[in-house]
């Protein structure tokens, strides 16, 4: 295998936070899932992930690759008509991959000055969260580590957390 990067997202400068707009943009494959927070007040659910900017090949390990990840709070907005069915949760869950299909004016359009919703679905291994939302945010919580494995330690990703700040570096 050759050192050439293998997936990459924008550097990271960038990325602080991202919306829904970059979502094509973007990737949560084998993306951590730490927890979900719920906030009905604001029609709101966070989740705390290990987001993953590089797959690298490893120039240690041959045929191996090392990672470039940040904790990070994903945060859904307006979101009605939520779903969560999930398996086997007792072990590490890793996004599969999170979809947005069936766009259509939110009820509460005029209100909330968003002409669009989607049905979002978050896909693991065992299961699927699914919701309708305007969008979402994504904080970037920590500079990016390159690390052997995907998931960050949760000492290096300081514990379980749903903050909504981007880091300052």
């Amino acid at each position: 295998m050759d050192k050439d990067l293998v997936i990459e997202e924008p550097r990271f400068e960038e990325d602080k936070v991202r919306t829904e707009r970059d979502f094509d943009e973007m990737g949560w494959l084998d993306a951590t899932f730490h927890g979900i927070a719920f906030f009905p007040e604001k029609y709101e659910i966070a989740l705390d992930i290990d987001y993953i900017f590089e797959w690298l090949n490893s120039e240690e390990r041959k045929g191996y690759y090392d990672f470039r990840v940040a904790p990070a709070t994903l945060v859904f907005e307006n979101i009605h008509n939520f779903v969560f069915d999930m398996g086997e949760a007792y072990r590490t869950l890793q996004i599969k991959y999170i979809e947005r299909t069936d766009p259509r004016k939110p009820p509460n359009a005029e209100y909330i000055e968003k002409e669009t919703e989607w049905k979002w679905t978050i896909e693991f291994e065992f299961g699927h969260i699914s919701f309708y939302s305007v969008g979402f945010k994504q904080f970037i919580r920590k500079e990016p580590l390159l690390i052997r494995s995907q998931t960050l330690s949760l000492e290096d990703r300081g514990g379980i957390n749903f903050e909504r700040i981007g880091f300052s570096g």
